[in-house]
């Protein structure tokens, strides 16, 4: 009776697959990976190498200011902290001298506080031009654009010899999207067999990707409950965010 019932059992278990029903659901593309780029400094925009549409490369230069004026900073910063690092030098050499003598009593304390002062004012100065170089090599860094991965320029804002001011710096002035990752938008009755993380499959032009869900809320106008899920896809192809695709889950 007991090798019946297992028997029963691993029949049932066996079955369960064919018994569960796939879901299919139209979802709509978007855009999974947003990144909104911009100038942090101030400058006038010397050129945009790119184009909405356009593919870049990881690295790749989008814009930049123009350079000239960050170059002059920084030799000027560097002339700086090159000025006041042999005189710095000096006054060290100069201190181990004077302690030496004081020592030996040669040198009043007065005359020790004054050389010892002399050193530290030194050494001040060197770390405020060494942090006034840093800031200028920063600054210089950041006059120019470049793409933090590979991606698809969607949006830009920028023109040859535009200013960029402190009132502008934080504008958005170029938007990219991740290459090869993408959201699917879904709007869904009811959650039945739905979970973060689940696993689907997205069919479009006769491609099928295998993504997963990855965000679900509810739509307080209409109780029903917006599902995102998210995909990847190959460099060789390209999809457009509007784009109808249907959803296996």
């Amino acid at each position: 009776m007991k090798k019946n019932k297992q028997i029963f059992l691993a029949i049932i278990l066996s079955m369960l697959p064919q018994l569960i029903v796939a879901k299919e659901v139209q979802g709509v593309l978007a855009w999974s990976d947003v990144s909104q780029l911009g100038f942090p400094v101030n400058g006038v925009i010397d050129g945009v190498k790119v184009k909405p549409g356009m593919r870049v490369k990881k690295g790749q230069l989008l814009a930049q200011l123009e350079q000239k004026p960050f170059q002059l900073i920084v030799k000027r910063c560097q002339a700086k902290v090159d000025t006041v690092e042999p005189l710095l030098f000096d006054a060290k050499l100069e201190l181990t001298h004077a302690e030496e003598l004081f020592e030996r009593t040669v040198l009043s304390e007065v005359e020790l506080q004054r050389v010892e002062a002399k050193y530290k004012g030194l050494e001040a100065q060197k770390q405020v031009e060494t942090m006034n170089l840093r800031m200028a090599k920063w600054r210089m860094k950041k006059s120019t654009l470049v793409a933090p991965f590979d991606a698809i320029v969607v949006e830009n804002n920028m023109l040859g010899g535009q200013v960029v001011s402190d009132e502008s710096s934080a504008q958005i002035m170029m938007s990219i999207v991740r290459v090869g990752a993408m959201n699917v938008n879904i709007l869904l009755d009811d959650l039945s067999g739905v979970a973060i993380d689940h696993a689907v499959k997205i069919k479009m032009n006769g491609d099928e990707y295998k993504g997963k869900l990855s965000y679900i809320k509810i739509n307080k106008n209409n109780n029903q409950f917006n599902v995102v899920a998210s995909f990847n896809y190959p460099d060789n192809r390209q999809y457009w965010p509007g784009q109808s695709v249907s959803v296996i889950y």
